[in-house]
């Protein structure tokens, strides 16, 4: 009776180091699963940051290859005359 017991009792412990380390590899799993979602997630970011890159891109592009730039009309530089009658710099519009 006393070598079954002892026997069942081998079995038993046997079982618990085996839950022991089930559980560890769950835990392992677990973090390597939450790791693989943290990637995925950065992934996704890092593919949303390089599309609106190159949509910013596109934009300057084509405001620098916009004919907009060189039909803008150029005004000429007025000369400011002071009480003497020196000119003393440009007349600049202040008006917003």
């Amino acid at each position: 009776m006393q070598s079954q017991a002892r026997s069942a009792q081998t079995v038993a412990d046997r079982a618990q180091e085996n839950a022991r380390s089930l559980q560890v590899q769950s835990r392992q799993a677990a973090g390597d699963a939450s790791q693989a979602r943290l990637n995925l997630a950065t992934q996704d970011s890092a593919t949303q940051v390089q599309s609106q890159l190159g949509d910013l891109k596109a934009q300057i592009s084509e405001v620098l290859t916009s004919d907009t730039l060189s039909t803008t009309p150029t005004v000429a530089a007025t000369p400011v005359i002071n009480s003497s009658g020196q000119a003393t710099g440009t007349l600049v519009n202040v008006t917003a």
